[in-house]
């Protein structure tokens, strides 16, 4: 990986690595547990957490293995302006949702904006 890649990563999700690595520990998972759940081996897992490379699709699923929200890889102060935001979150719920397939989360997203008043984006039907 040349240092413009290396940039272009670490502006996409600095510390995405890191974060891997601390709650895979929290766990008390080895990496070579964590990488049967992707089919992959040790090496793949000590890559995902040295460089931070780490497919959006593979997310959801870490978040399942890991039990924490997909939210929980990335920098609270980068999602969040008040700390106090944290509260309002109802992790049950995005923990949820993950498991939801897209035409379910889609019927869900419809739902939650004609219960709240919103006109659906463009695109939404």
């Amino acid at each position: 990986m040349d240092d413009q890649e290396r940039q272009r990563r670490d502006r996409i999700a600095p510390g995405l690595g890191a974060r891997l690595r601390q709650l895979r520990l929290e766990r008390r998972l080895y990496q070579e547990e964590l990488g049967k759940y992707f089919g992959r081996d040790q090496q793949a897992m000590s890559f995902w957490e040295k460089t931070g490379v780490i497919m959006a699709y593979e997310l959801p699923t870490l978040s399942r293995v890991l039990r924490v929200p997909i939210e929980a890889f990335f920098n609270p102060a980068d999602l969040y302006t008040r700390e106090d935001a944290l509260k309002d979150v109802d992790w049950a719920l995005q923990a949820a949702v993950v498991q939801l397939t897209p035409r379910q989360r889609d019927a869900l997203r419809q739902f939650v904006q004609a219960l709240v008043g919103e006109e659906p984006l463009q695109g939404d039907a």
